[in-house]
């Protein structure tokens, strides 16, 4: 009896030991997430100081010409787009930061979209700079970009995002803050799924990485009709011609439809809005905000997104028929809405020079046709 006692015993210290261990271990990597999370938290502070500072010595609002003179032969969007890049605090600490020249430096004689970009975001920020020049980067799009006269935004600033991360990925740079830019700020995973419409079973189709989200309004049974995104955001994913495809489930052999929800959102979510189907604009959209979504993981807990609109290009006919004619109509027709991130004040852009708004900003923008709206992550 006592030598089993002991042996229990014996048992009892070695299995407290491994706890003890165990626990000493996890203390001990607790105790370093802990540091380090410190650690980049002040690292973070320290850089957003720094970053605040050089927001003293650059424009407020970026000096890029927008309603471009009739003899002048470019597409008159992309003005527009980089416009919009350049107003967001991503890019902008981009632009100031010491980091990236390390990226640049592997891009020395080279002419690249990167370096383009980076020249023309420099001096529309500059004070110094009346009329900073933008025709380096049209050369660069002509020569590069598939149909240079495309008058749909959404490509332009896929296209962009792409070629941005593209190029620094080239760099292969380590370490650096700026390594994965584009994806750590503008991507999402869109996922497409099969449902039935009687068991409910679903199942995954497919899994896409997107810079650019589409959402595809429809036209109204009645004569207009005015929703809330927030409301309708997920049914507007899919797009109408996907609803019925004759797609039977694997379960119960009843007919699916396709569904599609995103995933994996970051601290910009850049909307396309589709009018197709609603060419007369009858559906009224309430651009709401904050946008709120609550997202399953993969481990199926539930995290929360919140996001604020910051900025919206509207009245753009993206028609693909006789692009130079619907060139030039864009060329005065299209209205830019923006909150300036160093004063965070809202202003519009209808005729030449942006104007300070203090209205209903989502009310204004709903009198108007958005093509592209920016939501920034609260």
């Amino acid at each position: 009896m006592k030598v089993q006692n002991d042996e229990l015993n014996k048992n009892f210290k070695e299995i407290n030991a491994q706890i003890d261990n165990a626990l000493q271990d996890l203390s001990n990597k607790i105790t370093k997430n802990l540091e380090n999370t410190e650690k980049q938290i002040k690292t973070r502070i320290k850089e957003k100081k720094l970053f605040i500072m050089k927001l003293n010595n650059i424009k407020d609002i970026p000096n890029l010409q927008l309603r471009l003179a009739p003899q002048i032969n470019i597409n008159c969007i992309i003005n527009p787009v980089l416009f919009c890049l350049a107003n967001l605090e991503i890019i902008t600490e981009f632009i100031l930061s010491e980091e990236k020249k390390e990226i640049f430096s592997k891009f020395v004689g080279i002419s690249n979209f990167i370096v383009n970009f980076n020249y023309l975001m420099e001096n529309i920020r500059n004070k110094n700079r009346v009329n900073p020049p933008f025709d380096l980067i049209h050369d660069f799009l002509k020569n590069y970009m598939n149909n240079y006269l495309t008058q749909d935004p959404s490509y332009i600033f896929n296209y962009m995002l792409s070629t941005l991360q593209n190029d620094i990925d080239v760099a292969n740079v380590k370490e650096n803050k700026f390594s994965n830019l584009i994806q750590n700020n503008f991507s999402m995973t869109l996922i497409t799924k099969k449902k039935c419409n009687v068991c409910e079973h679903s199942e995954i189709v497919s899994r896409e990485n997107k810079y650019i989200i589409d959402l595809f309004l429809r036209k109204p049974v009645i004569e207009e009709i005015r929703e809330d995104l927030q409301s309708i955001f997920g049914s507007l994913l899919t797009n109408s011609n996907e609803i019925v495809n004759n797609e039977k489930c694997q379960k119960c052999g009843c007919e699916t439809i396709r569904i599609k929800s995103l995933e994996n959102l970051k601290k910009y979510l850049i909307i396309n809005i589709n009018s197709d189907a609603d060419p007369n604009n009858k559906m009224k959209i309430d651009y709401s905000t904050p946008l709120k979504f609550s997202i399953e993981t993969q481990n199926h807990e539930h995290k929360k997104y919140e996001y604020e609109l910051i900025s919206a290009l509207c009245d753009i006919n993206t028609t693909n028929i006789n692009l130079n004619v619907i060139n030039e109509i864009n060329k005065q027709s299209f209205k830019l809405f923006f909150k300036n991130f160093i004063n965070d004040k809202w202003f519009k852009i209808i005729n030449i020079n942006p104007e300070e708004f203090n209205g209903n900003i989502q009310a204004e923008i709903s009198n108007y046709k958005p093509n592209i709206l920016i939501y920034k992550k609260i």
